[in-house]
């Protein structure tokens, strides 16, 4: 079984209690954060998770953004790569469950960042991930909307892009439920969970977010194939 925790911090450093409790509470596979809020003068060390390596891509340009991926300890991995500021800050990992490899993303796109950028950076990253990883995982908040995600949502340019995109890889979005609180109420669908794997293997459902982000907290699981003799 490998499953997956994903969430917008919305600043990580005033949350790691919250988010250790979480990691101990559910030992998940990866840990995507998005808006972590970091900086390059802050060390690893403050936000380390027990039994997890951490890799991280902060926004040093400006305030807010970053990107962070949290591996547990049990699985190796790889760093591939990750994108600059100017088109939304991603990390990405292959790791390797078994005979099973997947490369998993963990990507936060701005909402005033600019899609014809960040579309055709995305498509390199899965591109050039599928020539390593066996299965695609991208987890994060995307900032944008499709009808064919959540039904109440309407469909933006980006939304329509980024589903374009997932089509031609062959990859499945698997979150069907707003996640983006609003005014104290549940809106839009957000923060997205897009594999490779079909949808009925991966179960995704959501839960209460930590400290005060405005995004709900995504929780998935599929199972790996077993080792082969």
């Amino acid at each position: 079984m490998f499953s997956f925790v994903s969430l917008n911090a919305r600043s990580q450093f005033n949350k790691m209690d919250e988010l250790r409790a979480l990691a101990y509470t559910l030992s998940p596979s990866v840990i995507a954060i998005t808006e972590s809020w970091a900086t390059c003068q802050e060390p690893d060390s403050i936000y380390s998770i027990p039994m997890y390596t951490l890799h991280r891509n902060d926004r040093n340009d400006s305030v807010g953004g970053g990107s962070m991926l949290y591996v547990s300890d049990l699985y190796t991995h790889q760093r591939l790569h990750q994108n600059a500021p100017s088109a939304g800050e991603s990390v990405w990992i292959n790791v390797n469950v078994c005979d099973f490899s997947i490369a998993v993303g963990s990507i936060y796109r701005p909402p005033n960042s600019n899609e014809d950028t960040f579309c055709p950076l995305l498509d390199s990253n899965i591109r050039d991930s599928s020539i390593i990883s066996k299965h695609i995982l991208l987890l994060g908040d995307f900032n944008a909307k499709n009808s064919h995600w959540y039904t109440n949502d309407t469909t933006d340019r980006i939304g329509e892009h980024l589903q374009y995109l997932f089509d031609t890889h062959n990859l499945h979005q698997h979150v069907d439920f707003p996640t983006h609180i609003y005014r104290g109420d549940l809106k839009s669908c957000l923060d997205l969970a897009v594999s490779s794997l079909p949808f009925h293997e991966v179960e995704v459902d959501s839960a209460a977010p930590i400290g005060g982000s405005d995004h709900v907290i995504i929780q998935g699981t599929f199972n790996t194939p077993p080792i082969s003799v």
